[in-house]
Order: C-alpha cells, then sequence, then structure tokens
C-alpha cells in the first residue's frame, strides 16, 4: 500500500543520497555522481528523476534559507523522514475516513509514526524544516512552499497551536 512505501522506502531513500551529493561534492563533479545514482535507481524499477529531485532541493532549500531564515544552526539536520511520515498519517485520517481502517487501526498507526518522528527531532522547527524540504523535493512548487512555510510559522508561534500547547508544558 502507499502507506507501507512511504514508512518502508519513501521519498527520503531519493532525498538522503541527493542531499549527500549536493553537500559533499565540488559543483563539477555532482553531474556525474547524480548520473550514476539515476542509474542505481533505474535498474531496481524505480521511475523518479534524480536530476530533477536534486533541482527541486536545491533551489527549495535556497529558497527556504534566503527568504526564510530556516535550516539555521549546526544541529538542523535534514532526511525528510517528516514529509513521508506526515503524509503516512495523512493517509491513514482519509482512510479512517473512507472506511478503509478502523478507528483503533488508524490511531495504532499514527502514533507508531508519531513516535518515530518524536525519536528523531529534537525541536518543531527541525520537524517543519524536514517536512518543507521534502515537499520541496517532491513538488518543485516555491509558491505552494511558501504557503506551507506560512503553516509552519503559525505552528510554532500561535498560541492555539499544538506545537507551542505542547511545548508549553
Amino acid at each position: 500500500s502507499n502507506i507501507d512505501w512511504l514508512v518502508n522506502h519513501g521519498h527520503r531513500v531519493y532525498f538522503k543520497p541527493i542531499w549527500n551529493i549536493l553537500t559533499t561534492l565540488p559543483v563539477r563533479e555532482r553531474a556525474a555522481e547524480l548520473e550514476k545514482l539515476q542509474q542505481e535507481f533505474t535498474a531496481k524499477g524505480d521511475e523518479i528523476s534524480v536530476d530533477l529531485y536534486a533541482s527541486n532541493i536545491s533551489e527549495g532549500y535556497k529558497h527556504l534559507r534566503e527568504e526564510a531564515g530556516c535550516f539555521e544552526g549546526k544541529k538542523c539536520k535534514l532526511d525528510a523522514l517528516t514529509w513521508d511520515l506526515g503524509r503516512a498519517i495523512n493517509l491513514c485520517r482519509w482512510g479512517y475516513d473512507a472506511g478503509f481502517l478502523s478507528r483503533d487501526e488508524a490511531i495504532g498507526h499514527i502514533r507508531k509514526y508519531g513516535k518515530e518522528l518524536l525519536h528523531n527531532y529534537t525541536t518543531w522547527t527541525n520537524l517543519g524544516e524536514n517536512y518543507l524540504i521534502g515537499f520541496a523535493m517532491w513538488s518543485g512548487d516555491t509558491e505552494q512552499l511558501d504557503e506551507l512555510y506560512g503553516a509552519h510559522c503559525d505552528l510554532l508561534s500561535e498560541d492555539s497551536s499544538p506545537w507551542v500547547q505542547l511545548e508549553s508544558r
């Protein structure tokens, strides 16, 4: 199912090696390494465009950093896990609404994915930024990215936000 794919594989499987290439190699060596990576994914039957994802990640990161001041601090870990598990959580919610999952099944999955997120991120900011970079990679749509960034800021600052309420306990 889509949920299983997001939980066990997800976009982070593409994000991590692409991010590694973008952040560790000199510009002149990146194209050849991205091409090698494309061949690896294609050989596994993955019909994705490594170049498109790399371009989306690069543009999204630059946009969020310059326009919004995201990704500050040395401990900013990027892996796009929030994007995958956030989507899995949404699919569980919709699966329950559509009658594909019982309430207990949906809540069980959501709690499990929530715990995994809790163990992987030390701040709400880092969790949210991982969702944003995952979305950027997946969509390449900076206009929608700006809207999501606005929601991210609201979650970090609004008194009614669960992130703020959980933080203040």
